[in-house]
């Protein structure tokens, strides 16, 4: 970008803070990630944890860590349905609470 194009980006920047600073603020700090998100994140940390000592029981040859790693597999899908469901409610709350401030 040149100067001008810049110095126009700034303008419109000062222009925003002033109307409406909340979105400014958030448009500077960036939105918060989705609970999507969120929760695509914790479903695939936890999958890879889980394989990861799978994997471990396998090449050391440890029936411990393969029972743990096929518990912590059993339970991934009912975690993960507790936790969207946990997402859900939280996501609405704030919906709720924002509608309400409005």
């Amino acid at each position: 970008m040149n100067r001008r194009e810049r110095r126009a980006l700034r303008a419109i920047a000062r222009r925003l803070a002033q109307e409406d600073p909340s979105l400014a603020r958030r448009l500077h700090h960036g939105a918060p990630p989705a609970p999507a998100t969120v929760l695509d994140r914790i479903a695939w940390t936890y999958f890879a944890v889980s394989i990861t000592l799978m994997v471990s029981g396998f090449v050391l040859d440890d029936t411990s860590l393969l029972r743990g790693a096929t518990l912590l597999l059993a339970v991934f899908p009912p975690l993960i349905l507790v936790l969207a469901a946990a997402f859900r409610v939280t996501s609405h709350d704030q919906y709720m609470a924002r509608r309400l401030r409005d």
